[in-house]
């Protein structure tokens, strides 16, 4: 999968670094990883693209390739050499804001290394060419060989569901975007994870046939996660019902027809699957190892509390409508209602280590098996791995067509100054805990993190309200100094805020960087997602008034 294993991620680099590890970290922040680091290059954002594309230019101009994996098993890599040669050094630390050296020494640590992976992520995903960029990733990795081979141990063989037998070919390649239900905005259709949220709140406002007229939210918060947020507001106000399974009055769960109280996580049985289940998502998030837990029912709700396990809410509204609900390809008991577990059972049919065994293990347990080892490629195999896609390589040529921009990333240093870029906050998770008095003691909102050398030639000071404007809307924001941060770029945290009619309670809500973002412009042709970071805007100081603490 590459990448940090999300589970004591701390330790575990801890521990890879103490081994002889090396990191190098491409972030227009100082992070906390990448303080730890061999190398951080600390670039303009969203210029992903032409440093992977410069990376992977270097490793082909001196030999860090595998040439007998790319010969055996991988398609377009002349496509590919041709697309990275213009993405030189020089012409990458130009756009990108890094030493041309850097890009050089990255390239070589990479290329050198025996085993190791390039990975992206969410920043990364929501800057402008998300799509590219993790192409380009699963690229350089495949240039280098960084996939496992026939008798390598699996990394984890699945627990509580059926067990996995890898080989070492491509898979056949499925047709990743633009297939199966087409949307009526913006020509888009399907693509590997589904229909695009980002064009929701626009099905939602156009009428005619086919018009979105019903949400229900299952613990979500469109109203502050989604991009567009003033399109989101306006399209949770046209809905003809929204209903919301939640533990709390979110900023959505304020603007439903109903909200539906869900169980907490104590006061109902849990098991681990849904992390084993990532791994067909592509996602970093399952688990490294063949981990698996059933954790009881700890708690009961408090006497006389008005709460369902989410599950329930849809077992009932199936029972209303007279359907026939399936699990697992097994049919559900409409009239005996099940319990959690019953459904758990059904759940995990064909697991490779039966729920029973898991449940031995108060504490979960690692379900190791030595003897799970990556088998060999079908002899009549033919498919291979293609780092040479037309379009991807299009997309390449595009950016390099770009007018090199000023650290605004826009090309007119006139119009905007600097850029907001997307980041995590310690201790709350999206829209999730900041409402919690133990994870907020720092603060309630999300601050405006800029260099002090910006604040102080604009005139600003730490705790000063600014107001934050893109091309489509703005936000006030609370400046905080952050010598951690590039200078000409502004690190938000996303999914704070509320509605509009709460922007005044700023100190205690924070502020939507959704706002900035209009889901029509700018955004990916193949999954509809709009610039969410990197976003170019203008800074002044905030004249309105607000609630302070």
């Amino acid at each position: 999968m590459g990448g940090i294993p999300q589970y004591n991620p701390a330790k575990r680099l801890h521990d890879a670094l103490k081994n002889g590890q090396k990191l190098v970290v491409i972030d227009p922040r100082l992070t906390e990883t990448a303080e730890k680091a061999h190398l951080h290059l600390q670039c303009k954002p969203g210029e992903d693209p032409a440093i992977l594309a410069g990376i992977a230019h270097v490793m082909i101009e001196e030999g860090m390739i595998d040439e007998a994996f790319l010969a055996a098993e991988v398609d377009g890599f002349e496509a590919f050499r041709a697309a990275v040669a213009p993405f030189t050094p020089d012409y990458v630390a130009r756009r990108a804001g890094v030493p041309a050296e850097q890009i050089v020494e990255a390239a070589r640590i990479f290329g050198s290394a025996r085993r190791g992976m390039i990975t992206a992520g969410t920043g990364p995903n929501m800057a402008p060419r998300g799509t590219l960029t993790e192409y380009l990733v699963l690229a350089i990795n495949t240039i280098a060989g960084r996939w496992l081979r026939e008798g390598e141990k699996m990394p984890n063989p699945f627990v509580l569901i059926p067990e996995r037998h890898g080989k070492a070919q491509a898979e056949k390649k499925p047709k990743p975007w633009g297939y199966g239900e087409q949307l009526r905005v913006r020509g888009l259709g399907e693509n590997a994870s589904g229909l695009t949220p980002a064009a929701l709140a626009e099905e939602i406002l156009l009428d005619g046939e086919g018009q979105v007229r019903a949400l229900m939210c299952v613990g979500g918060n469109p109203m502050a996660a989604w991009p567009d947020q003033m399109r989101t507001y306006e399209a949770m106000k046209k809905l003809e019902l929204l209903a919301t399974i939640d533990i709390k009055m979110s900023a959505t769960a304020k603007v439903a027809h109903y909200v539906l109280p869900a169980t907490l996580g104590l006061e109902a049985p849990a098991i681990t699957i849904s992390n084993e289940n990532a791994w067909f998502y592509g996602s970093a998030t399952g688990y490294p190892d063949p981990y698996a837990q059933y954790q009881p029912k700890l708690v009961e709700p408090p006497a006389g509390a008005d709460v369902l396990e989410e599950w329930e809410v849809f077992y009932g509204i199936g029972q209303r409508l007279g359907l026939q609900l399936r699990i697992n390809g097994q049919d559900v008991d409409m009239v005996n209602k099940p319990t959690t577990d019953d459904l758990f059972e059904m759940i995990c049919r064909g697991s490779r280590i039966p729920l029973s065994e898991v449940k031995k293990y108060p504490h979960g347990h690692i379900f190791d098996d030595p003897d799970m080892m990556v088998l060999p490629k079908d002899e009549d195999w033919e498919e291979k791995l293609d780092i040479g896609h037309p379009e991807m390589m299009q997309e390449l040529a595009d950016v390099l067509a770009e007018p090199e921009t000023n650290d605004a990333g826009h090309t007119l240093v006139a119009d905007f100054g600097y850029q907001l870029v997307s980041r995590r906050l310690n201790d709350v998770y999206n829209s999730s805990g900041r409402d919690l008095p133990a994870l907020t003691r720092n603060h309630h909102y999300n601050p405006a993190f800029m260099n002090p050398g910006d604040l102080a030639a604009l005139g600003l000071r730490a705790g000063d309200v600014i107001r934050i404007a893109s091309d489509h809307g703005s936000i006030l924001g609370v400046a905080e100094e952050a010598a951690d941060v590039r200078p000409g770029v502004i690190s938000m945290a996303h999914s704070f805020g509320d509605a509009p009619q709460f922007d005044n309670q700023l100190f205690f809500i924070g502020s939507n960087t959704g706002r900035l973002t209009d889901v029509t412009r700018d955004f990916d042709a193949r999954t509809g997602m709009p610039r969410m970071s990197a976003i170019p805007v203008n800074i002044t100081r905030a004249e309105a008034t607000w609630a302070a603490e």
